[in-house]
């Protein structure tokens, strides 16, 4: 795994966590912009929790990629080299 890839990876879930938190919280400056650009306060939630599923992703991809390399594996119980 090379070393920009963890490096890309960390900081992206932290920004999606910040993120996350930062809309939960609704700190004034986050309620200015999303007026600024016509997002109504109701929206904040929802934002958040896709923003969290986003750091999750990232994480999950990460979590993939350093398993061993099982897809030669996946869909062998469906697949027939038979023709």
């Amino acid at each position: 795994m090379s070393k920009l890839y963890v490096i890309v990876t960390v900081t992206m879930v932290a920004a999606n966590v910040y993120a996350a938190i930062t809309d939960l919280l609704r700190p004034n400056w986050v309620l200015n912009n999303m007026a600024g650009v016509g997002v109504s306060r109701p929206w904040l939630p929802l934002l958040a929790t896709l923003k969290g599923a986003g750091a999750a992703g990232l994480l999950l991809g990460y979590w993939d990629s350093e398993r061993p390399d099982l897809s030669r594996h996946r869909g062998s119980c469906c697949s027939s080299s038979a023709q």
